[in-house]
């Protein structure tokens, strides 16, 4: 083994080293921040499948989806198993296996739809942000992904998009409604903006639209 260092040492390295993308890299660094949270700066030659199925372990009883828990141990193997290429790691142990959860698929109604949009529009911190993308959602039907990569000079009535999940061609329409909402929510930003920025990560969206769900009585 060479001269013992941490996770955190060591994607220091790694990133030097491998050609990943900057956002890539930060999503490294806050899973291993989120791992070192629980088991500490553990020296790599100690890493141990028990530290990681007790991180996983924590992972789910603070709520994480088993979908969201099989991305953050995949960057957690990812690591070690470059570093035990280096020779600074033991090989990988055993660690947890976790299957998605499978949910029914389900739709609203138009009069929860309707609830929805209300309680957006009234939300107190983002009105226009939450009205403007639960009504362009509800109007095409498109992916969160898709909505959230849209910038303001491809707005329009008829919308021509790339589906960022499957690279395909479509095309759906935007209420006059919901173009108004957006004008408002966007204001005078520079045409190459995204018409949705996110304040945080993802998850943090995601927990404030369940938030606007709940709050909705649907």
């Amino acid at each position: 083994m060479g001269a013992a260092m941490t996770l955190t040492d060591y994607l220091a390295r790694y990133s030097l080293s491998h050609d990943v993308t900057a956002s890539t890299i930060e999503h490294y660094k806050w899973v291993v921040r989120s791992f070192e949270r629980l088991a500490g700066p553990v020296e790599l030659d100690s890493l141990s499948g028990d530290d990681v199925n007790r991180w996983l372990a924590d992972l789910k009883q603070t709520g994480r989806s088993a979908w969201t828990i099989k991305q953050r141990k995949i960057s957690l193997l990812v690591l070690w198993r470059s570093a035990w290429q280096d020779g600074l790691a033991p090989p990988i142990q055993p660690v947890r296996r976790l299957k998605p959860l499978q949910h029914d698929p389900q739709a609203w109604t138009l009069g929860e739809v309707r609830k929805l949009i209300a309680t957006a529009e009234a939300d107190r911190r983002r009105p226009l942000f939450w009205g403007s993308l639960v009504r362009a959602g509800y109007d095409s039907g498109l992916r969160l992904g898709n909505l959230l990569a849209m910038r303001i000079d491809q707005v329009a009535p008829v919308l021509h998009l790339r589906q960022v999940k499957v690279g395909a061609p479509v095309a759906v329409q935007l209420r006059p409604e919901t173009l108004a909402a957006i004008a408002a929510h966007v204001g005078d930003r520079p045409p190459s903006d995204l018409v949705w920025p996110l304040w945080g990560r993802r998850e943090a969206l995601y927990r404030a639209f369940r938030r606007l769900v709940a709050a909705s009585g649907i």
